[in-house]
Parts: structure tokens; C-alpha cells; sequence
């Protein structure tokens, strides 16, 4: 399945470094005139995709943008497969995973199950000795690996238009 998404690593890169998978953004400091400035979007026609998997993973991720989900970083004992942390809670990975699971594909499981068979290539920066399910799906680095070792690579861009 995942030959077919030959966009999936370009958009999760894309989604991951969006403004990073740190704290949620300071919104304090505003322009002196206490109004935000608002981009006036741009008519665009509408993007045709090569892959009917993309169109719907991009749809899943683009409807992700109308859930309200609180920045917590903690961890979760969640259920394996199909965990997931509470509805409402979460990280720039969670949506990843989120977007991915309403096209029908499980990031914890596969994953996990990537990691527990080649744990050797996975990061250690997280002093692991052996997979966690409940976690490992969630870590940027995790996601990173798996995508470059499942996916074709993009070179990263700062034009929407490349992705």
C-alpha cells in the first residue's frame, strides 16, 4: 500500500514541521494595534492527484484542521491496534496518525511492527531497549524513519505546490 503513496512522506513532513511538534504556539505578542493581520486566501482551481489514496489522505488531513485537540505531550496506555490518546488531546503526530487512520492505515501497527523487526534502524534517542506500542507511532523521529524506509522521499520545499 504504501508504494501508492508516493506523497505520504512530503505531506507527514510537511504536517511534522508545520510549526514543529513542540508547545503550542505564544499568540501574547500581538501588533500594537491589538489586530492580527489576515491573509486574504487565494481562488486556486482544484488540485487533481495521481493517486485516489492521495486525494483522500490529503482530505483526511485537511478535515483534522476542524477538530480541537489540546497540545499534551503525556504518555497514553492506549489499546494496540487502533490506539489511540483521548479525542480532544494530543501531538503534531497524532494528527499524522489521525489523518492516516481515517484512509485505513493503522501508523501504530505498522509502526510497531516495522520497529520490532528492524529495531537495529530506529532512532535511540529515547534509551529504548525494546518497542513500546503505546509510544513509539507518536515520536517524530519514529515517523520520520519509518516514512524514509516505507515511502519515496521529497526533498523538502517551502512551496505547497512541491507537495
Amino acid at each position: 500500500m504504501f508504494g501508492r503513496l508516493l506523497f505520504a512522506y512530503g505531506l507527514s513532513l510537511l504536517l511534522l514541521t508545520a510549526g514543529g511538534c513542540g508547545a503550542p504556539p505564544d499568540f501574547s505578542r500581538r501588533p500594537a494595534t491589538g489586530v492580527m493581520p489576515v491573509a486574504t486566501p487565494t481562488p486556486r482551481a482544484p488540485i487533481k492527484y495521481e493517486s485516489p489514496i492521495l486525494g483522500k489522505l490529503v482530505a483526511a488531513a485537511v478535515e483534522r484542521t476542524n477538530h480541537q485537540v489540546e497540545y499534551d505531550p503525556s504518555y497514553f496506555k492506549i489499546d494496540y491496534p487502533n490506539g489511540d490518546v483521548p479525542a480532544g488531546k494530543g501531538v503534531c503526530t497524532d494528527e499524522v496518525i489521525r489523518s492516516f487512520r481515517a484512509i485505513g492505515v493503522d501508523l501504530q501497527q505498522e509502526v510497531h511492527e516495522d520497529m520490532r523487526d528492524n529495531f537495529p534502524l530506529y532512532p535511540r534517542k529515547f534509551g529504548l531497549t525494546k518497542t513500546d506500542p503505546n509510544i513509539d507511532h507518536r515520536r517524530v523521529p519514529n515517523l520520520m524513519t519509518f516514512f524514509e524506509r516505507k515511502a519515496r522521499v521529497l526533498p523538502l520545499s517551502g512551496d505547497a505546490a512541491d507537495y
